[in-house]
Order: C-alpha cells, then structure tokens, then sequence
C-alpha cells in the first residue's frame, strides 16, 4: 500500500467519524437549511399550518437528533406560534447544546427566561376554589360595610360633641339667672352631666347660645350677688380656679365646692364658672 492509498483512506475515515459524531464541518447550517423537512416546516407555518409545521421538524430530528436547526425552528413554533412554553424552552436548551457558538444562542438564551416566566404565570399560588371566591367577595362586602360605619360614627361624634357643649351652655344659664334662687340646688333637681365624649375640644362661648354681645369675659359677668346666690364667669385663656379665686378673693375650696362638675384642675375657653357670693 502506498502512501496515496493510505492517505485517502484516512480522509475517508475522518469524513466518516466527523459524520457520525454530527460535529460542525459538513453538517453545518448551510447543509441543514438544504433539509426538505426543515424547508417543508417553514412552509406549512407560512400558511399557518402550525401543527403540520411541527410534525414535519419532529419527522427531521427523528431522522437526526443533532439537527440543531430543527430544534431552532421547533423552539420558536412552540414559543410564538403554539404557545406551548415548556416544549419551547426544551428545544432550544437542546440547540445550545449541540451548538454552544449558534450565532443566534443569546437571543435563545433570552427566549428561555421568557418562556420560564409565562410558565410561571400559569402555576397557582393555592387552591382556588369556589368557596374561597365566596370568601373574597364576603371579604370585599364586610371592608366597605366597615369604612361606611366608620364614618357614621365621626358624625355621631361630632354631633354629640355639639349637643353636649349646648346642653353645657344651657345649664349654666339656667343657673345663673335670677329666678334660680327660688328652686332647690341644681343639684337635686338638674340630671347628672353628661360625660364628654373623647374627642369633645373646648366648649364654645357661653355668648353663642344667650345671643347676647359680649365683648370679653367681664363684659359677661353680672353685678355683686346676694349672699347665697351665684354670678358667673366666663373663662378666658390662661385662667385657673385659683387665679379666679384670687380675683374675686374667695379661698380655692369654695370656688371647688361651687362648680362641683369641674375639672378644678383644666379649664377650657368660654366655659362657665360659678362664682359663689362674698
């Protein structure tokens, strides 16, 4: 055997394993895009024949499984086409495979993190069932109800708040006018006061319910009262019991024992003070 002879079979040799092992060489692209089921394939999804598109690229790889271009081809049907995620995600894993140095392996690589994602869309976060729709609307009915009632209850507030100061002012002038001598101590006879409610503020000017013109706490208190009777004062800010008793010079106890249904400790703008007589 001479040196062509044993040279030429070497070449065949070579063009053998690089056939069997599929490797790149002579089964390249060019050589795939010439594959009449590939060219098939690309036909039938041109006219929208999706599932006859499939049948003819499966049928190439049945063929030759190292048909990388099938794969290519089988991944974007799947991914654009047929919306079967999982099946596209399958081939072009199997195409980066067989071609790591695929002139288009990034944008398969990307195709395979969407295709991930919109399978992840499909996965349920827990059972959903007809009884747990029944909960949520029940759910949904039962937040309104509250937010509605929530608001009843500030205008119940507020108009309490409102019936309280009136009642308050009332009170006082009732006590304080003249014919209140005649009857028995407000205490026997009045109700018990009403306790404010948490979010009662000050207590507006007596002037508001009496009509009257006041232009200042003095303006608002009468002449000297007889003995055992009361005169009021309206409460100015800064005042305290015991800056009142000093102005009036009566001791703090009976400025207490007077205005029985005071905080002797916090007093508010335009409350009513009784100022027992001398």
């Amino acid at each position: 055997m001479n040196g062509a002879t044993m040279a030429r079979q070497a070449l065949l040799a070579w063009v053998s394993l690089v056939w069997l092992t599929g490797c790149d060489g002579f089964l390249n692209r060019g050589s795939e895009e010439k594959n009449p089921l590939i060219a098939d394939a690309r036909a039938r999804k041109s006219g929208y024949d999706y599932a006859g598109a499939v049948a003819s690229l499966e049928q190439a790889i049945e063929s030759n499984p190292r048909l990388a271009l099938a794969h290519w081809e089988l991944g974007l049907l799947h991914y654009q086409n047929v919306n079967d995620y999982a099946a596209a995600i399958y081939h072009f894993e199997k195409l980066l495979k067989l071609r790591p140095d695929w002139n288009q392996a990034d944008m398969a690589r990307q195709f395979i993190q969407v295709c991930k994602l919109e399978l992840a869309k499909t996965v349920p976060l827990g059972p959903h069932t007809a009884a747990i729709d029944k909960l949520t609307a029940r759910l949904h009915e039962l937040t309104a109800e509250n937010d509605q009632l929530k608001g009843q209850l500030v205008n119940y507030q507020t108009n309490y708040t409102q019936l309280y100061n009136h009642y308050m002012q009332l009170r006082e002038l009732v006590r304080a006018s003249p014919s209140a001598s005649t009857r028995p101590p407000a205490s026997d006879t009045a109700p018990a006061p009403l306790s404010p409610p948490d979010r009662a503020g000050p207590l507006p000017d007596a002037r508001a319910a009496g009509g009257g013109q006041l232009s200042g706490a003095a303006e608002a208190e009468p002449g000297p009262a007889a003995p055992g009777q009361f005169r009021s004062h309206v409460v100015a800010r800064g005042e305290t019991l015991a800056s009142l008793g000093r102005r009036y010079g009566l001791p703090l106890r009976d400025l207490v024992n007077a205005n029985a249904d005071i905080n002797p400790h916090r007093l508010s703008v335009g409350q009513v003070v009784r100022i027992p007589a001398r």
